[in-house]
């Protein structure tokens, strides 16, 4: 069995365990906004620019704050690597909120694989995350280092089932569970579950815009508590290259 399969396995495990012993429920209303896009700028070379602001309440605070900028290079047209960095700025929210704002540095490495079965577009992704999670100001020097492991499956197809390539309405849905890897990860290899649907509409070229609902399901770091999060996501993505034509 590989090391994908064993961190899934234990991570399910983990969950159904979890649930049984009786955790605190802590459920959230949020609202995420973003732009992601990959965008060509020379031969095999890529771009990934991402930026998201996550709000609570749906709209009463700040959730998270974040930029992604990353490098991609493209092995085939349905393939390609990447390999990035994020700085997140993390609020208070909910019942059981972290005790100050958090910042948190990552760098991450990531594989993506696309191909079309029938009327759907299938986009598997792997990725893996290197950790720096800021200490709060009120105890400075308590940073700690941890690992993360995330598989995300999407599936898009045109709004009517059909496979009409022209129709620029279509469903989306995903789901992407995040497993703690190494040491340091507190009282669960399980992170989260994150759950999505969706339906979007496709500009051309240009980009499209998609506007979702999503159920995020989060182990706290200390075991006490479990987060069922309820987010409305609008998103903008685009593949627009930027490189010119020859």
């Amino acid at each position: 069995m590989n090391l994908p399969i064993r961190l899934i396995a234990a991570a399910l495990s983990a969950a159904i365990t979890g649930h049984a012993q009786g955790r605190l429920s802590d459920p959230n209303f949020h609202s995420w906004w973003a732009y992601a896009g990959d965008h060509r700028v020379a031969g095999n070379w890529g771009v990934h620019l991402e930026g998201q602001a996550r709000l609570h309440g749906p709209v009463e605070r700040t959730q998270q704050l974040f930029v992604r900028p990353a490098v991609n290079y493209h092995l085939r047209s349905n393939i390609f690597v990447t390999a990035g960095y994020v700085i997140i700025r993390n609020g208070s929210y909910g019942d059981f909120p972290a005790p100050g704002i958090l910042f948190e540095n990552r760098v991450y490495q990531q594989a993506i694989v696309r191909h079309r079965i029938r009327n759907l577009n299938a986009e598997h992704r792997w990725r893996m995350e290197q950790r720096w999670i800021g200490a709060p100001r009120e105890r400075p020097g308590t940073a700690r280092y941890q690992q993360r492991y995330r598989q995300q499956l999407r599936v898009t197809t045109p709004l009517n089932f059909a496979a009409k390539p022209s129709n620029p309405w279509y469903w989306a849905f995903s789901d992407e569970i995040l497993i703690h890897v190494g040491s340091n990860y507190g009282s669960s290899r399980f992170d989260q579950n994150r759950a999505y649907a969706g339906i979007g509409y496709e500009f051309g070229v240009k980009g499209k815009l998609e506007f979702g609902y999503l159920n995020q399901y989060v182990y706290h770091r200390s075991g006490r508590s479990l987060e069922n999060s309820h987010t409305l996501m609008v998103s903008w993505l685009s593949a627009m290259p930027f490189q010119r034509k020859k």
